[in-house]
């Protein structure tokens, strides 16, 4: 019943219609698949649900970046999908970071040695390298998507969707966003 009991918090993001947004998005533990991101108007009253969500999938730019801790970033054209989607026609990205480096290639043309990570489990763990791994904690993916001109002005649920491929999990997160 989440919908029902978060309250309104707004978090001065403003996007612009007919502009780019960039969400920001961070892996604790790596279950592969692919992702998206879409939006609800917010409404006094009415839950934010699923189906609000479905009304406006946002589109993808073929342009993101991985952002680490000590400020440095790569960018990098992500892996996109538009075929196969629900809901149709919408457009998921696929986790740009493997959960090995043997599963496909990292964003980073030369990724470095293996290296220590915080797990979910309060303990160290070791990645392959810094752009892939279980707990690939120390970097951020930034994303650009396109904010539909049509969209009416006010207040928005950002939410994001994450399909596991490793799992049968869905994760999801949202955010209050201001469309001008």
């Amino acid at each position: 019943k989440g919908s029902y009991v978060l309250p309104y918090r707004p978090t001065g993001t403003v996007w612009k219609r007919g502009g780019v947004g960039k969400p920001t998005w961070y892996i604790r533990a790596n279950h592969g698949g692919g992702y998206s991101y879409r939006l609800c108007k917010r409404q006094l009253g009415v839950a934010v649900t699923e189906s609000c969500f479905q009304q406006i999938p946002l589109d993808f730019l073929p342009e993101s970046r991985l952002v680490w801790a000590n400020g440095s970033s790569l960018s990098f054209r992500p892996t996109l999908l538009s075929e196969g989607t629900f809901p149709k026609g919408s457009v998921w990205a696929m986790n740009p970071l493997p959960n090995n480096d043997q599963e496909y290639s990292t964003p980073c043309p030369q990724p470095g040695p293996p290296m220590k990570a915080p797990t979910a489990y309060l303990e160290w763990g070791r990645n392959p390298n810094e752009c892939s791994g279980t707990w690939p904690t120390t970097v951020y993916i930034e994303d650009s998507v396109r904010i539909p001109k049509s969209l009416e002005p006010g207040e928005y649920v950002l939410g994001w969707r994450w399909d596991c491929e490793e799992t049968t999990q869905v994760w999801q997160s949202c955010s209050d966003i201001s469309i001008i």
